[in-house]
């Protein structure tokens, strides 16, 4: 987070743990698997890294928990029975949490959007 007049004062880290129901439908003799993602967890976020004490900065808050969900979309491609390829996209949303910026409450609202490559082996 930055201040005017000031820069960066704090980072503000966000992590989360969610499980995820995938409905997949094999297509092209099982090469091409397209798939939706839907899922639910629980996130937090806390400030650290301070480069200003909280005091001179007025930035304030503590670690908290808040109820996350997940919805996505992806495709793998085998090129061959134990390896693919793929890409996802998923959409992480409901994360809020207070945060204390010179004496003024505010809501903080985290909805990232991830774009993932990936490449899968299957033992």
């Amino acid at each position: 987070m930055t201040t005017p007049g000031v820069g960066e004062v704090v980072e503000y880290s966000v992590w989360t743990n969610i499980v995820q129901l995938r409905a997949r439908y094999p297509m092209l003799g099982d090469k091409l698997v397209p798939y939706a993602l839907l899922g639910a967890g629980v996130g937090y976020g806390e400030f650290n890294d301070r480069r200003i004490p909280a005091g001179v900065n007025g930035v304030t808050g503590d670690f908290e928990a808040t109820p996350v969900a997940a919805v996505g979309a992806g495709v793998e491609y085998f090129i061959a029975n134990d390896i693919a390829l793929g890409v996802e996209a998923k959409h992480v949303f409901l994360f809020d949490t207070e945060v204390t910026v010179n004496q003024q409450s505010a809501q903080l609202t985290l909805d990232p959007v991830f774009v993932n490559l990936s490449l899968r082996i299957f033992f």
